[in-house]
Formats: structure tokens, C-alpha cells, sequence
């Protein structure tokens, strides 16, 4: 992953059911870059940022958060948790 990328999201796809929320999304966020997510209710906002942080475990897809991959992480104890700092996330 390129350096000036904090997060970069490849190919999310995230259902529930037959319910599609998201389908071959990609997202860069840029070191330093603010960025803002705004949509109806409903529309996978929530569901993106869980599956960013490592809570939810994306159907397909790769989250890449400052070079660390929280998906990789258990449902139970998500990395990010066990640091104070995203850039020291370690995933076993």
C-alpha cells in the first residue's frame, strides 16, 4: 500500500441476507485527509465503518487500515483494540 494512503478499501461487498448494502466498493483515504460519509438511513454507513475498524468481516473484499489489515483480526478482540495508536495495528 502506497505510504500516503491511511485507509484503502478494495472490493467491499457487505449483505444481509439477500439485502445488498455494499458491492465492489473501493475507498482511498489519504494521510491527513478529512473525510466525511453521509447518506439516507439505511445506505451502509455504519456498515462501512465497521467493517473499517474490524468488527464486521467483509463477504469479499479488503480493508487496509495505515498497512495493517484489521479483518484478519477476531470477532471477539479486534486488534485496533488492543492499541492505542491505528499506525501500531498487529494482526496475528
Amino acid at each position: 500500500m502506497n505510504e500516503n494512503i491511511a485507509i484503502d478499501v478494495r472490493g467491499l461487498t457487505n449483505a444481509f441476507g439477500t439485502q445488498m448494502v455494499h458491492s465492489a466498493l473501493d475507498l482511498q483515504v489519504k494521510r491527513g485527509e478529512i473525510m466525511g460519509v453521509v447518506g439516507g438511513s439505511g445506505s451502509g454507513k455504519s456498515v462501512l465503518m465497521r467493517a473499517i475498524l474490524g468488527l464486521r468481516r467483509p463477504q469479499a473484499g479488503s480493508v487496509d487500515v495505515s498497512n495493517a489489515k484489521p479483518a484478519c483480526c477476531s470477532k471477539v478482540a479486534p486488534c485496533f483494540l488492543r492499541s492505542p495508536y491505528w499506525k501500531t495495528l498487529r494482526c496475528p
